[in-house]
């Protein structure tokens, strides 16, 4: 299985801009800049990194749920990455996972242990040499009933 990117970078590092895209046409010429992007419309390495992150631990958590029994409703992940620009170079150092699974399951006694497991075959987090942690709650799924 192969999966693809293609981006160009116009102009130097700090005041150029560039456009990534994907096969599957989710992105598509979408822009991104270097280091931070809070002032623009446009991602960052760093920002798709954490998307990736992310989007991986969120279906790792379910799959490994699933595995032990029980069923998640949702799996919500935010992944916030740590970038260290005070060297010569900028480098990642800390990633923070939290998540929170909404189920009408009582699977309590298997968070944990799915959460362990996800984190360890996650084939981004696996991939990264950081200091990793992570907070990981269920939520209850409310239900309306129609009177």
């Amino acid at each position: 299985m192969f999966r693809e990117a293609h981006a160009v970078w116009k102009d130097g590092p700090y005041s150029g801009k560039g456009t990534v895209s994907t096969p599957s046409g989710v992105l598509s010429n979408a822009s991104y800049v270097f280091g931070l992007a809070e002032t623009t419309a446009s991602t960052t390495p760093g920002e798709m990194l954490a998307a990736a992150v992310a989007s991986s631990m969120s279906t790792m958590v379910a799959l490994k749920m699933a595995k032990l029994g029980a069923k998640p409703s949702a799996v919500n992940t935010r992944a916030v990455i740590t970038v260290d620009d005070s060297g010569d170079r900028w480098q990642l150092t800390a990633l923070r996972l939290e998540i929170t699974v909404q189920t009408l399951d009582p699977a309590i006694a298997c968070l944990e242990e799915a959460v362990t497991e996800a984190r360890r075959d996650c084939p981004i987090v696996s991939e990264l040499n950081l200091d990793v942690t992570c907070t990981a709650n269920l939520a209850p799924l409310e239900i309306s009933i129609a009177a």
